[in-house]
């Protein structure tokens, strides 16, 4: 590390500063020309703020046209400009003051290029990070400066990163070792007081106790074949939990919208929370809602806005996957106390190309395992995978069943697999209904005629007594099977669920067992 006397040091901080504020300066000019020649990029580039600009010279002028774009203006032309501005005084002063058109033309028409404008903002990026590295107090060198102008944003993200975790390493390269008794009675006081049991399946009793639920340090992986609903299923049993249990969390969703949640979501408030019926399919046609449907919707949305004061949970779309910048924002979000993360649909990046993606999903996987597992930031993740197409008729369901997947699954610390129960699964009609017989004398009723592939579902009564469940043939139920449990078993016995698809209602029925083929 090299060493400076306090006026040099001084001085140089003052020249690194200048330095900061100029390039900043020119990536915000260049970002700014950008929109002004091409107006239409505010569309594509719409998640640019006043936050990404520090100079407010530049701050103005993208307020000028981001506001304009707002309003519908159809050219942003000199005289439009003056016009918008008209209503905006503030606005129009420091427009006036620092060249106005001329400033908008000179830099538009001469130094900037449309087609570069994503490597201004990486730029910008750049510039600003490093600008808060030094207003926290990091000191930055000259030298240092000189080194990062030729990197990237995310270069330098993972320069800083790598320094970070690697503070201490260099210090020492021996292993700390411990006693197996240390803080043993700290373990068994956890072990008394349930702390080690993790958040609960919403409606799934017997889900949690053999997967001890989703502890923290652990990666829950949940694969399902197209259309089955394993958006769903995380929304109704784990979302839900973190709900019950006030547990902020953060979901990034690259296959569905904001507004799909929006709308799942306000199902299972109306269904689940005020405990009234209201069909999903009912809620997209406004106009044929009866006025008390209309008012719980409404309800159903002051609930929610509840939940947005206690920032309970966050969604994250991700238009293209990259794990680099999931992990980045895991790792944002962890730093702010949240403990609870979901990522659906994880699949391979969007911005990688690799021979073998099943190979570079494993190594995703693995690193995202690496930030949340005890010894490091102790999170629980929830993953949402994408069963073979090939084997949607397949009755038990492996981890073979995802391509790849026995690599990716040695980093979960539970996998699920759900798929339907078929229809030749079901009992021809619902035994319960019969004479009003009990369904363990109508099973063994020499007259009662079985489906071909009909599956037995039972439960427990005390954890001792074994009853059988009817299963509705007219019903939707899912099969769950845990094909990897490092907190228990991997279980022979699949859990049945009862879907009701159209309200947002899952809950536990029992169990069976899927002849393995």
């Amino acid at each position: 590390m090299e060493n400076y006397t306090t006026q040099d040091t001084t001085s140089e901080l003052e020249r690194v500063q200048q330095k900061l504020y100029d390039n900043k300066n020119i990536s915000e000019s260049y970002i700014v020309g950008c929109l002004y020649k091409d107006p239409d990029l505010m569309l594509d580039y719409d998640n640019l703020t006043l936050e990404d600009f520090r100079i407010n010279k530049w701050k103005v002028y993208f307020e000028i046209i981001k506001g304009m774009k707002n309003e519908k203006f159809e050219h942003i032309d000199e005289l439009e400009i003056n016009l918008y501005l008209e209503k905006h005084l503030k606005l129009k002063e420091v427009y006036d003051n620092t060249g106005g058109w001329e400033t908008i033309q000179l830099l538009a028409n001469e130094y900037v290029n449309p087609d570069n404008i994503e490597s201004y903002i990486d730029n910008n990026n750049k510039w600003e990070a490093l600008y808060r590295k030094m207003e926290s107090g990091q000191y930055i060198s000259e030298k240092q400066l000189a080194s990062f102008t030729d990197l990237t944003y995310d270069q330098i993200y993972d320069y800083f990163d790598y320094c970070n975790n690697n503070a201490f390493v260099k210090a020492s390269n021996n292993l700390k070792g411990y006693d197996l008794a240390d803080n043993i009675d700290e373990t068994i006081q956890k072990l008394f007081n349930d702390e080690m049991v993790g958040l609960p399946y919403y409606n799934m009793p017997f889900l949690t106790q053999l997967t001890n639920g989703c502890s923290l340090g652990d990666i829950t992986g949940l694969g399902a074949p197209t259309g089955v609903g394993k958006s769903t299923f995380m929304r109704n049993v784990y979302i839900t939990s973190l709900i019950n249990y006030g547990e902020p969390a953060v979901i990034f969703i690259n296959e569905e919208s904001c507004q799909k949640w929006q709308i799942e979501f306000i199902a299972w408030v109306v269904n689940n929370i005020f405990k009234k019926e209201l069909p999903k399919a009912k809620m997209k046609y406004g106009s044929a809602l009866t006025e008390e449907q209309k008012n719980l919707i409404l309800q159903a949305g002051e609930w929610l806005k509840q939940m947005k004061q206690n920032h309970l949970i966050t969604i994250v779309p991700v238009d293209v996957f990259n794990c680099k910048e999931v992990i980045r924002k895991i790792k944002q979000y962890a730093s702010k106390g949240i403990k609870y993360f979901a990522i659906d649909t994880f699949k391979e990046d969007g911005t990688e190309f690799q021979d073998n993606e099943w190979e570079l999903l494993r190594k995703n996987m693995t690193n995202i395992y690496d930030v949340i597992k005890p010894e490091n930031k102790n999170l629980h993740i929830f993953c949402t995978l994408q069963l073979r197409t090939s084997d949607v008729r397949q009755r038990y369901l492996t981890k073979d069943n995802t391509a790849g997947s026995k690599a990716m699954a040695n980093v979960m610390s539970v996998y699920l697999m759900i798929r339907r129960m078929f229809d030749d699964e079901k009992p021809l009609e619902n035994p319960a209904l019969q004479e009003g017989k009990a369904l363990a004398d109508i099973k063994a009723d020499a007259g009662y005629k079985r489906n071909k592939n009909e599956l037995d579902v039972v439960t427990l009564i005390d954890d001792k007594h074994i009853v059988p469940v009817a299963i509705d043939p007219q019903k939707d139920y899912l099969l769950v099977f845990i094909v990897k449990n490092r907190n228990g078993e991997a279980e022979k016995r699949q859990i049945v669920i009862e879907a009701d698809y159209s309200r947002n209602i899952f809950k536990e029925v029992g169990y069976t067992s899927v002849p393995f083929n």
